[in-house]
């Protein structure tokens, strides 16, 4: 909801008619209703929530809101514009109230509340009012449906009372709650956790209906798998299938089966292999032919590769070169990208403010920034005050004709006065008496809610106190542990990665002792093993390593709970010590017995207030009609000559203000434009000139950053790490060359040492045919 204006009139502490413009005040974004006690601050709200809903916050009658010092022929009206909910709304009240009436026999008569809600249907330069209502009942319908609340919901959460922020906090949970979800409309979130709800059976259903599946599957592999696969012997254990209730252990299992079935269908292969040797002799001497010819080829082939690869070596220590300076700059590539971009900014950053500052005059074409600032502060301040200066053209020319007015009320309002004056001479000092005596009385009954309200507040404090010192020695037990678990997991993570890296250094010794005749290498792959690695007498195993494992990950999860520990208890001593502050419990428990022996004193002073009251309105009666009569006068008399006055100083001074505020310009106007321009331009140069000022900073702290980064990668300057670097696409080529090279020279090397190819390239070579080799293979 958006307020736009409201007008007041004969309402609470305001006799005339009064304008607030709320779009006015709210074009700088947040405004503050200040004054002095009694201003009529509430008064503006209170005026709000009267034209919304018919009454006021808090208990007071609407009968009772008009203002004591109006006019008595200038009815109580409200009105107020505001929009909400897309729509742009007028609505008008009255309260109940009485009013001069020749017909009356009283001489007053009774107007009832009256309501008009209209709707701007046109533009806001052209605006129309369609009427929408004219009764309350309607009128609070449509309250209800454009705004959402009711008048208790609104006061709670939009115009909340002084005092009654405690009452909405104490408001039972369900009113709260039922409050909360329509402001926030919380129903969506509860379809969610609906859905979330329904989505967690399903997806229990859907787990229970995979760990049957899986139960089933286990249940067709021991079938297939039989007895014999299961059943231990002296180096495997018996293989027991899981039950239903652990389905996640049934994929190790089959696991298990399988790497078995594999085991039992090497052991037949070999058995086959075993059976052959005895055709494969009849082979062995047309083999040992085709393997010499091999040979020598494969002799042949790796003494071509070696002239190419000792060709292709020529240009390796350039390169090698190249690359080492390519890599260590490669580190530097960020901060000379960055430097790069710097410059660019501040080039940029030169032109705009070069460009900004011709907009300027000529004093300030080369000022510094605070100089600039001070300009721009003096234009601001100068139009700021010729704003308020605005409203003063339009009220000069008015000002005649209203001290006019103002003589004339003041002759009738004097002859009246002196009539009542003539009534009252009489007036007894009992008045007096009984006046301060009910002053007191009503003062004391003012003061008991607010000390009841001081009571509640010590009574919290005190409880939070006495928790806050409860909970500090918790903390500090909480923390010593933590540091404590800290030192612990820290502790057994280093014995973990010590043990780890043990066992890595160990590795072959461990590989080596899993090693078989007949069975290949998992490193190399050879079926012979001439001289395995030994295994050191205190290797780690992997039993080891996984059980410092979970001693380290059971030491950090002690330690995850401890911080989690001292971080409830902090927040919890943080909570206590922000309700109850630095005080002792000592000195709180002093305040509230304070406190409580002067809410008891007031309550019996309260207790005497409707006696006082009533005999004092006895004693008033008789005097009442001729006492307003007085007074009515000698405020339109005192109104009257305080508003000539103040007219004919406020003409003068409008004057003077205004020829010294033109200056040279025709209208305000005018000046305010000129001002408006040249802060425009101060503001941009401000901005130019501060951009520019940061952009040296980043250039210099880059090129800094960059020149020490330089030096410590082994370059003598930035330049030359910048010659240095290259793309990383070429520097991968650079580095997938020299690998390759390397690869390939250390095979031709280990081919060319080979006895079996040395003795083969000594002798003469051999041919056979292929069909005569296949045919004896045959």
């Amino acid at each position: 909801m958006y307020l736009h204006h409201l007008t007041v009139q004969a309402f609470g502490p305001f006799a005339r008619t009064e304008d607030v413009d709320f779009d006015d005040l709210t074009q700088a974004g947040l405004f503050l209703l200040r004054g002095d006690t009694g201003a009529g601050k509430t008064s503006v709200l209170d005026a709000v929530c009267f034209a919304l809903y018919g009454t006021v916050p808090g208990i007071r009658p609407t009968h009772r809101l008009r203002s004591d010092h109006a006019p008595t022929d200038t009815r109580t009206r409200i009105v107020l514009e505001f929009s909400a909910a897309g729509r742009h709304l007028r609505i008008t009240r009255t309260p109940k109230q009485t009013y001069p009436s020749a017909r009356a026999k009283s001489g007053t008569a009774t107007a009832e509340a009256t309501v008009q809600l209209h709707e701007r249907t046109g533009t806001a330069e052209d605006p129309s009012w369609e009427p929408i209502c004219a009764n309350h009942q309607d009128a609070a319908r449509e309250i209800d449906q454009v705004l959402g609340l009711s008048k208790e919901q609104f006061c709670q959460v939009v115009l909340l009372p002084q005092g009654d922020f405690a009452k909405f906090l104490r408001s039972d949970a369900k009113d709260r709650a039922a409050l909360l979800r329509r402001l926030f409309d919380t129903q969506r979130f509860q379809e969610l956790q609906n859905w979330l709800t329904a989505r967690s059976k399903t997806a229990k259903k859907d787990l229970d209906d995979v760990a049957t599946a899986v139960q089933q599957l286990s249940e067709r592999i021991d079938q297939e798998a039989g007895p014999s696969l299961q059943q231990a012997d002296t180096t495997t254990a018996q293989l027991v299938r899981p039950d239903a209730g652990h389905p996640a252990d049934a994929l190790f299992w089959a696991q298990q089966l399988l790497a078995r079935a594999r085991d039992a269908q090497t052991a037949a292969l070999e058995d086959e292999e075993s059976s052959d040797q005895a055709h494969q002799g009849a082979k062995q001497d047309h083999q040992s032919a085709v393997d010499l010819q091999t040979r020598q080829h494969q002799y042949s082939q790796a003494l071509a590769q070696r002239t190419v690869l000792d060709h292709q070596a020529a240009d390796h220590p350039r390169l090698r070169q190249q690359l080492e300076n390519g890599q260590r700059a490669e580190s530097l590539r960020p901060l000379l990208d960055g430097l790069e971009r710097s410059a660019l900014t501040l080039q940029k950053a030169h032109t705009a403010e070069n460009s900004a500052r011709g907009l300027l005059e000529a004093a300030h074409t080369h000022a510094e920034i605070p100089q600039l600032q001070t300009a721009l502060e003096q234009h601001h301040a100068e139009r700021g005050r010729l704003q308020g200066l605005l409203p003063q053209e339009e009220q000069h020319a008015e000002l005649g004709t209203q001290m006019v007015e103002l003589i004339a009320k003041a002759e009738q309002a004097q002859g009246h006065h002196d009539e009542a004056a003539r009534w009252l001479e009489a007036w007894p000092d009992l008045e007096a008496t009984h006046t301060d005596r009910v002053t007191a009385m009503a003062k004391a009954a003012d003061q008991v809610p607010q000390l009841d309200r001081d009571i509640e507040s010590l009574e919290t404090q005190l409880a939070a106190a006495r928790k806050r010192n409860t909970l500090a020695a918790s903390l500090a037990t909480a923390q010593e542990t933590e540091t404590k678990r800290e030192a612990e997991a820290l502790h057994a993570k280093k014995d973990w990665l010590d043990l780890r890296e043990r066992r890595l250094d160990g590795m072959a010794g461990e590989l080596a002792a899993e090693l078989n005749d007949g069975q290949a290498c998992t490193v190399c792959g050879s079926l012979a093993h001439p001289a395995p690695a030994q295994l050191r007498p205190d290797q780690p195993t992997r039993e080891h390593e996984e059980t410092a494992r979970a001693l380290y990950e059971q030491a950090e999860a002690s330690y995850s709970q401890a911080s989690r520990t001292r971080s409830e208890l902090a927040e919890q001593h943080a909570q206590a010590l922000g309700t109850a502050g630095s005080a002792t419990p000592d000195q709180l428990e002093s305040q509230l017995q304070s406190a409580r022996a002067a809410h008891k004193t007031a309550c019996e002073q309260a207790s005497n207030l409707p006696s006082a009251q009533e005999e004092l309105d006895r004693l008033r009666h008789e005097y009442d009609a001729r006492t307003r009569q007085r007074q009515e006068a000698q405020d339109r008399l005192t109104e009257c000559h305080a508003r000539h006055k103040a007219l004919e100083q406020q003409q003068h001074t409008i004057s003077l203000a205004l020829d010294t505020a033109r200056g040279t310009a025709q209208t305000l106007s005018d000046r305010m434009n000129e001002l408006t321009r040249a802060a425009e331009h101060l503001a941009s140069a401000i901005d130019a000139a501060q951009a520019t000022a940061t952009a040296a900073d980043h250039l210099r702290e880059a090129q800094t950053a960059t020149d020490r980064a330089a030096l410590d990668a082994g370059f003598s300057t930035r330049d030359k790490a910048a010659e240095a670097l290259q793309p990383a696409a070429l520097l991968q080529q650079w580095r997938e060359e020299l690998q390759q090279w390397d690869n390939d020279n250390a095979v031709i090397t280990d081919t060319l040492s080979t006895p079996a190819l040395l003795e083969a390239g000594a002798q003469p070579p051999r041919r056979h045919a292929s069909s005569r080799a296949d045919a004896s293979a045959g």
